[in-house]
């Protein structure tokens, strides 16, 4: 018997290790592993003010870029690059039918202080706790 108890119970101990790690896969393959994050949008000059218009807590999948995350929140218009990503045109509307001259949409990393995202927002995976601002600007 007590061959039997030091035999199963490193095996169940294992099957028990390893149960979290089966359930990170969804049904298509990809991560399950969520990812929370806060994501705020700015319609600046064309509401005619300046401060945080809409303001949004999600979950996502691990392996979500910001393109994803502002698709999920907003109607979104924009222009592919290819190898480049999304160059934002509109969000809800605000960037197509907007009289603003030299204006554009660009997002910024609210992780402490504000930093200018690096890249489009289909090259940037979400990571957890993220605060994403998406801000229309004026060329200067």
């Amino acid at each position: 018997m007590k061959r039997i108890i030091l035999f199963v119970v490193p095996f169940l101990s294992l099957a028990l290790l390893l149960l979290p790690i089966s359930g990170c896969v969804g049904e298509d393959g990809s991560s399950a592993l969520t990812v929370e994050l806060t994501l705020s949008i700015d319609y600046g000059p064309a509401q005619g003010e300046e401060g945080i218009d809409e303001f949004y807590e999600l979950e996502m999948t691990g392996d979500s870029t910001l393109w994803d995350a502002i698709n999920e929140v907003a109607e979104v218009e924009a222009t592919d690059y290819g190898e480049l990503g999304h160059f934002i045109d509109a969000i809800n509307g605000v960037g197509s039918d907007v009289t603003v001259s030299d204006c554009y949409w660009i997002w910024y990393h609210i992780n402490g202080e504000e930093e200018q995202g690096a890249t489009g927002a289909s090259g940037y995976e979400l990571e957890q706790g993220d605060h994403i601002l998406w801000r229309y600007e004026i060329h200067e």
